[in-house]
């Protein structure tokens, strides 16, 4: 689908320079070999060559199969490489801009665009940006050629030890539309049924067309709407849904631009979006692990991280009552994977492989897992503070509306259902009665009123101080052997700074 909505649009684009005089077009399209009358001058190592564009990058050319790249295998810092176009003819020429399609895979290497009008001496016009991650278009204004029969254009590549293969596609050398066609589609403010649209206009029109349709639709068979404001309202969508859409400049007197596009978005669920973010400890991707979501027992998407070490979000459409399952498929090195799922309000709902390899979270064939706008939200933020040898603030934060909370507590570890219930009203409420020295866990519910109770939140877990001495005076003798001093000192309420001094850091009982 990618590959055909790119050739789309390059199709789009040619129409609209098809419109005024062209001098100059290239796309590579040769089976893989250069066309004829192209000159390369190879540097040391570097080259310039036809590919897929597969190796780097997007994955494929701009459009088509085909593109050119900077070949710079030979890692040495400032070696080069030309590649040269075949003579073109602006003789005729008033306003000639070239325009051609650019990415490189992310490293420091550059190319430099120079302008010939003998075939010998070159005149630097344009140098890309180190880092162009997506393939984007550039426009360099040649009317200081005008009128000039024997231009050539040389793209010259630098190799900067950044192995990052600059790609060139789709080269236009044409009078400039009298249109121009508007770029920088964007989709912002969704809901489940509206998206504020916006482009950026590159001329003066005050006027656009707009089309669109869901993803995918063969443009000429979607819904077209005449638009004055930039941006603007699209309203009456479906929700959870995805859209395509174009738009046109209306310069008045019937002409218009080329449509660009598509820009694909998608509407929220009737309860937004829930989130969810992949990381990899080691940087180096999930090494074929792979997180399958599901939506009420159907799978929604896989996700995965292919290279580095995130956090790779996705956004995932949910409807009110929707139940999310996550399924955890490890591949190679495991328990350096983690994903962090995020509900539709921006609260973090489940965590896993903070500390090895990620659980499942609920299950697909229930199906359970995460509901989206329960009618009784669960807490979420677990947290204490002021603790002391006996009490502990415990405190959460209330994502709906209760006034109301059920607390469940006991040591650290303890199974669910064998703790101490207590109903409360009060957030933060303290706990008294604690043990000193002693780890404890605690779960939050929600009482939404009427039977109506979120899940059980937690555990969360902390430790109370120790048991102050008031006894004077004081002797302790390190007879109890429950205690590890050697593991931690802490438990005993004793601590040694640094724990390796002599007869500190051990206990042999006699």
């Amino acid at each position: 689908m990618k590959k055909i909505i790119t050739l789309l649009l390059i199709i789009l684009f040619a129409v609209s320079w098809q419109l005024n005089a062209q001098y100059f077009t290239e796309d590579f399209e040769n089976g893989g070999n250069f066309p004829t009358g192209w000159t390369l001058i190879p540097g040391t190592g570097d080259d310039w060559a036809i590919d897929q564009g597969d190796d780097y990058g997007p994955g494929a050319a701009q459009s088509g199969t085909y593109c050119a790249f900077f070949n710079d295998y030979d890692y040495s810092s400032g070696t080069t490489a030309d590649m040269i176009s075949p003579n073109i003819d602006l003789s005729g020429a008033t306003a000639p801009q070239l325009v051609f399609w650019y990415f490189d895979a992310g490293g420091s290497d550059v190319v430099e665009v120079l302008v010939s009008t003998d075939g010998t001496n070159y005149t630097s016009v344009f140098t890309t940006p180190d880092t162009v991650s997506s393939w984007t278009e550039f426009t360099i204004d040649l009317s200081p050629y005008a009128g000039e029969s024997t231009v050539t254009i040389a793209w010259r590549g630098t190799s900067i030890y950044g192995f990052s293969n600059p790609h060139v596609d789709n080269i236009v050398v044409a009078e400039p539309p009298t249109c121009p066609a508007p770029n920088g589609l964007s989709a912002s403010n969704i809901t489940d049924d509206s998206a504020e649209l916006s482009w950026t206009e590159n001329g003066s029109a005050t006027a656009w067309n707009i089309e669109y349709g869901l993803a995918g639709f063969t443009q000429g068979s979607g819904t077209i709407v005449a638009v004055t404001s930039n941006p603007y309202t699209l309203t009456g969508l479906t929700p959870a849904t995805s859209y395509d859409f174009y738009v046109q400049a209306d310069c008045g007197g019937g002409d218009v631009s080329s449509w660009t596009g598509p820009y694909t978005f998608m509407t929220a669920g009737t309860c937004g979006f829930f989130r969810v973010d992949l990381i990899d400890s080691w940087g180096d991707g999930w090494n074929g692990g792979l997180l399958t979501v599901y939506i009420n027992g159907n799978v929604y998407a896989d996700f995965t991280i292919n290279n580095g070490a995130g956090p790779e979000s996705h956004y995932i459409p949910v409807n009110t009552g929707d139940i999310l399952s996550f399924v955890y498929t490890a591949g190679f090195y495991s328990n350096e994977n983690q994903y962090i799922v995020y509900d539709n309000n921006g609260f973090e709902v489940a965590n896993e492989g903070a500390n090895g390899t990620p659980n499942n979270v609920g299950d697909p064939s229930v199906p359970s897992g995460l509901e989206a706008c329960p009618s009784c939200p669960n807490p979420a933020n677990l947290s204490v503070a002021n603790v002391t040898d006996t009490q502990a603030d415990l405190t959460w934060v209330e994502t709906g509306s209760a006034t109301t909370w059920n607390i469940e507590y006991g040591t650290a570890g303890f199974a669910q259902g064998s703790g101490t219930i207590v109903a409360v009203t009060s957030n933060p409420y303290t706990l008294t009665g604690l043990t000193p020295a002693t780890s404890y866990d605690f779960y939050v519910q929600a009482d939404c009123g009427g039977g109506d109770t979120s899940d059980w939140v937690g555990p969360f877990t902390f430790t109370t101080e120790c048991n102050p001495v008031s006894t004077f005076p004081y002797s302790y003798g390190f007879e109890d052997t429950t205690v590890n001093f050697e593991a931690d000192w802490t438990v005993s309420c004793w601590s040694a700074n640094p724990q390796n001094i002599a007869g500190a850091s051990s206990y042999d009982p006699p």
